[in-house]
């Protein structure tokens, strides 16, 4: 029988060494039971890419991209996007909503709520005075409650600007500088302007100096609070004094204050008044005018006498048509409590800006 001998062994021997090599039953790779050539597991026989999934890429995740993550895209991340933050939208900011803010809301400003951004960053700020001595109780309420609210609530409500500024002249349009001192001294504003920044730490402190006027310097008529505001924002003080006040990507707001009426020199009528005021800024949408006179004759009002403001209300209303004015009756009283109206007007104004280049 030695002539089978040789034939069986050398059978043995072939099996043997097969199993030490981890042949599968196909014998086409070495150490899976496929035929793809590699090192998986996978019975499927047709993927080919060397790692130790069956999901057809070379990493070691289940996923069919070549990074080692377990989603569908091809950072690192492990969400379904293709940036390589761990959340789930398509931007890199790290947040779930889908801008590029560090906030959790779609709005575009990095606060938490879902206001957009108002479109103008600035807002420069007229308090334009009728400084006669009949005003001594509507300027004391102006220092001390009205500014501070105003200047509190444009901070609150206004999402997206950067800052607002605060100039004070008197109700004359000779001369109309912006005032850099009050009836006691001069107030050495922090942004060493002629008029007030809202970054200033002394915001308050600043417009309480301004706000008791200085009068020694008028000429003229005091009753003028628009053309005074008009004057001051033309030559030859809007290249000189009053220079740099007025930015052409913000809103520019005028309060018009006085116990009597708009008395405008040369006389006008109310219209070449109200286009005077816009050729300021070359467009209404980009003025908010706030007018603040007795909407009646009253002797009794909450700040002493007041005359019918004729003409100032109409300037105003013209503004209101074009919703950019706000009347407030100086008879009632508490100025104050027409902010909130005033505010929502400035809001409105800002979200409609297109800049004029």
């Amino acid at each position: 029988m030695s002539y089978l001998r040789t034939p069986i062994l050398s059978y043995i021997i072939l099996i043997f060494g097969m199993s030490i090599m981890g042949c599968s039953s196909n014998g086409t790779d070495s150490r899976d039971d496929d035929a793809n050539g590699d090192i998986d597991t996978d019975q499927s026989g047709t993927d080919g890419d060397g790692d130790t999934d069956s999901d057809g890429d070379s990493d070691t995740d289940t996923d069919t991209d070549s990074d080692s993550d377990s989603d569908s895209d091809a950072d690192s991340d492990a969400d379904a996007d293709t940036d390589s933050d761990s959340d789930a939208d398509a931007d890199s900011d790290a947040d779930s909503d889908a801008d590029s803010d560090s906030d959790a809301d779609a709005d575009g400003d990095t606060d938490n709520d879902t206001d957009p951004p108002t479109s103008c960053r600035f807002v420069d700020i007229i308090f334009s005075i009728d400084g006669s001595g009949s005003m001594d109780e509507e300027l004391e309420a102006l220092r001390t409650t009205v500014f501070p609210a105003f200047a509190q609530a444009i901070t609150d409500n206004l999402n997206g600007l950067d800052d607002f500024r605060i100039a004070t002249i008197d109700g004359t349009q000779t001369p109309a500088n912006f005032h850099t001192r009050g009836a006691a001294e001069e107030c050495n504003f922090h942004g060493g302007n002629s008029w007030i920044e809202s970054s200033s730490p002394l915001l308050d402190e600043e417009f309480a100096c301004v706000g008791d006027l200085y009068r020694d310097d008028c000429e003229g008529d005091n009753e003028q609070p628009v053309s005074a505001a008009c004057a001051a924002l033309e030559p030859p003080f809007i290249d000189n004094e009053n220079q740099g006040f007025l930015r052409n990507e913000g809103i520019l707001v005028v309060m018009a204050i006085t116990d009597e009426d708009e008395q405008p020199d040369p006389q006008m009528t109310a219209v070449p008044l109200f286009d005077r005021l816009v050729a300021t800024k070359g467009d209404v949408k980009h003025i908010v005018l706030v007018g603040v006179g007795g909407s009646s004759d009253c002797s009794d009002g909450a700040y002493g006498e007041a005359d019918e403001a004729v003409m100032l209300k109409q300037i105003t209303d013209m503004f209101i048509a074009e919703e950019r004015g706000v009347w407030w009756d100086l008879c009632a009283g508490h100025l104050e409590d027409g902010l909130d109206e005033a505010l929502d007007i400035i809001e409105q104004a800002c979200d409609d800006l297109i800049v004029i280049e």
